[in-house]
């Protein structure tokens, strides 16, 4: 069974949240954040996932030319998708 079918978003996905020893027969997700005031939907942890194995699958970070400040965040997801292909 996964998260979602538990109904439990994780809110905090990211590579240090995962763990395994070898990464061949177990992985856990660590550090979930179930309690919190923000809304988060399973949405965020798909696209959490994505840029995760964008990185795996490339062993580059996502939007690496833009600082990880404000202009990151007010982007919409057509926009970093763009950024992504471009580069």
């Amino acid at each position: 069974m996964n998260i979602h079918e538990l109904n439990i978003v994780h809110q905090d996905f990211h590579p240090g949240n995962i763990l395994s020893s070898n990464f061949k027969h177990s992985i856990q997700i660590s550090d979930f954040r179930l309690s919190g005031e923000e809304e988060y939907t399973k949405a965020a942890d798909v696209y959490s996932f994505g840029i995760i194995t964008y990185k795996l699958v490339t062993g580059i970070s996502p939007y690496l030319d833009i600082s990880h400040d404000k202009d990151l965040a007010m982007m919409d997801y057509d926009q970093k998708f763009h950024f992504i292909l471009q580069n």
